[in-house]
């Protein structure tokens, strides 16, 4: 998208994931920029190599699976069922990725000749070296990068690789890559804690939201995940109904968790025809919702309805 003012460069936005599309998620991200930016820059917008446009490389089904695995790392039999699902996962969608790689090219441009060592091939290293060719391409000597988390460790490494082609650097959801994985992961459940914490306490604060919320925000929340932990529960009638501004106080609680949808999503629930959280699944292999210690299976039994 070219500056539609007086040029002064162009703003590269590497999206979150890994894994998700740039340019799907384009008009997303514009509608939140103040309006100098598409004036006075180019907005760069990409698929990173195996994603979308660039590869659609995916494996829904056996995300699917993974995500409808029974299990919790609360017990050593219950932390071992998780491992092993999670390994499933990753030998199934690296199988899946090398037969894509080596299959014939489709009419979409999936499939190449590519040798079966081909997710060697698209890392972050490698990723970063796809921009460097394209600001050279553009001809511009730098270029302002904004990252959004793991935008944040692809524009790190960019920088790290290339500091003198860099104007601002914008990190958004930092990842720290100071830290080993495990180290990480634990910090990043930990903020998810604090946020989900910080946003019930300031519905405490605000006279609607604590009316609607019927209680101390913080303990309506516990006693939901307790209850849900027992025994899950449907959040809707029909799979493609989405939520009304008329949500239950419990739902009003569910609505600040981390993988609840964002206000763009419309607050759908997961759908034949739709997209949960970005990624289009079947209709015979729907994920299962998480949510802190609350679960939630697609579709309800009939009893449920």
């Amino acid at each position: 998208m070219r500056a539609s003012g007086e040029r002064k460069g162009f703003f590269v936005t590497a999206t979150g994931g890994p894994g998700t599309s740039g340019i799907a998620a384009a008009d997303s991200y514009t509608d939140g920029f103040d309006p100098s930016i598409p004036e006075h820059f180019d907005l760069v917008f990409f698929d990173q190599r195996g994603v979308g446009l660039s590869g659609g490389l995916q494996c829904p089904g056996s995300i699917a699976e993974f995500y409808d695995t029974d299990a919790r790392p609360l017990t050593l039999e219950g932390e071992t069922a998780l491992l092993d699902a999670a390994q499933t996962l990753a030998r199934n969608c690296a199988e899946q990725f090398n037969h894509l790689a080596t299959a014939p090219r489709s009419e979409s441009g999936v499939g190449t000749t590519q040798p079966p060592n081909y997710l060697d091939h698209l890392g972050t290293r490698q990723a970063i070296e796809d921009l460097e060719t394209f600001r050279q391409f553009i001809g511009d000597d730098k270029l302002w990068l904004y990252g959004e988390s793991y935008g944040t460790q692809f524009s790190q490494a960019y920088a790290a690789a290339h500091p003198d082609h860099l104007a601002a650097l914008i990190l958004d959801g930092t990842v720290d890559l100071t830290l080993s994985g495990p180290d990480y992961l634990r910090e990043q459940t930990q903020a998810f804690n604090d946020v989900l914490v910080m946003t019930l306490e300031a519905c405490n604060a605000d006279p609607d939201c604590a009316a609607d919320m019927g209680g101390e925000a913080v303990s309506v929340y516990d006693s939901l995940a307790a209850a849900l932990a027992e025994s899950p529960a449907w959040a809707g009638r029909r799979a493609n109904d989405c939520r009304t501004s008329s949500a239950s106080p419990s739902l009003r609680a569910i609505r600040s968790l981390p993988h609840w949808p964002s206000s763009r999503s419309k607050h759908c629930l997961p759908n034949c025809n739709g997209h949960w959280l970005g990624k289009r699944w079947p209709c015979s292999e729907p994920p299962a919702i998480l949510a802190g210690r609350a679960r939630w299976r697609w579709p309800p039994s009939e009893s449920a309805r």
